[in-house]
């Protein structure tokens, strides 16, 4: 899908182990290299640091904003007209966000992070100037 607008930048970087009791994590690692450690041991533990379900979920994330980058500007607007945050905020993929005063009718940029870990879930939202 080739994109047309920049409504969406991604910043995909690093991994870090599954195992909830090791700190192991590479900042360095970046969605091109993600299919090389599918499945692999942690270097520090032996764990799994890539599952196919979370690489699912990061192609998901990446085609989402594929989508997005393809709207015009006045496409976009649209499509945040009918965006209701009330709604949002009873989403699973939205249960823990911070930052939901940082999405306005305006034009303000804000910058999203979004885990892929076992699912899909919006963990903050803040304006891009911070």
């Amino acid at each position: 899908m080739e994109t047309k607008y920049n409504n969406v930048e991604m910043s995909e970087t690093g991994l870090k182990c599954d195992n909830p009791n090791c700190d192991w994590k590479d900042e360095t690692i970046t969605f091109e290299n993600y299919h090389e450690w599918l499945n692999k041991a942690c270097p520090k533990c032996g764990e799994n640091v890539l599952t196919e379900q979370d690489y699912n979920n990061a192609q998901v994330v990446r085609f989402a904003a594929d989508l997005l980058n393809n709207l015009s500007p006045e496409e976009l607007v649209e499509l945040s007209k009918k965006v209701n945050v009330d709604d949002l905020k009873s989403d699973p993929i939205f249960s823990e966000t911070v930052g939901f005063e940082n999405l306005t009718n305006d034009t303000k940029l804000v910058s999203i992070s979004v885990s892929t870990h076992k699912e899909i879930r919006v963990d903050k939202i803040k304006p891009c100037n911070e």
